[in-house]
């Protein structure tokens, strides 16, 4: 289960969909929304740069203690694919959705906040889980894919002062959720022999 650590599978497209999707809808969701309240399309350069290590550190602080590898392999090595042998994606990743809600319960108590953050988790966390489903059968159920999505996903954590979640990314991080969906026909159960379908 962990050799596609090593030796990963799928198109390396997919790993650079991994590293930049979640950065993307912050960036470009932040942009519209500078933009619509006639702002600047994206802050100072210098903003950035100067959390260029805390991004790096984080990234790799979620690869290997905090999400990453830890999480992935057991959420996607072990449940998606033995999931996926009776259902089809979509429905497993709403299983997962659920599992992964009462998983977060404890740490999303600690962060609540008038509400915001509990909608994130509820509403939001199912289109992410399911892009983090799509991302693992894209890639024949490569673990380092996913531990590279989740990485990027919450590495954008201490950049939420400059890129912060904003309406406009909501709707993003929705609208490639939807395309995902229907270009892939989620809603079909994967062939049995399909790298990422437990045997």
């Amino acid at each position: 289960m962990l050799a596609t650590l090593i030796r990963p599978k799928g198109s390396i497209v997919y790993y650079l969909v991994a590293l930049l999707t979640f950065p993307f809808i912050h960036i470009v969701g932040t942009g519209i929304t500078n933009v619509l309240q006639g702002n600047p399309w994206l802050p100072q350069l210098s903003q950035v740069s100067g959390l260029s290590f805390t991004l790096l550190i984080t990234f790799l602080f979620v690869v290997f203690f905090a999400g990453g590898i830890n999480e992935e392999s057991g959420w996607r090595g072990f449940a998606q694919t033995r999931l996926q042998a009776k259902f089809s994606p979509l429905v497993t990743a709403f299983i997962m959705w659920f599992c992964m809600v009462i998983w977060h319960i404890p740490n999303d108590l600690l962060q609540y906040q008038q509400g915001g953050y509990l909608m994130i988790r509820i509403v939001l966390y199912a289109c992410i889980t399911i892009l983090f489903t799509w991302m693992y059968n894209r890639t024949n159920g490569s673990i380092l894919a996913v531990v590279i999505f989740h990485a990027s996903m919450n590495s954008m954590n201490p950049l939420m002062g400059i890129f912060p979640i904003t309406a406009a990314g909501n709707i993003l991080l929705v609208g490639v959720t939807v395309v995902v969906v229907v270009t892939n026909r989620m809603w079909r159960r994967l062939p049995k022999d399909h790298p990422a379908v437990y045997q």
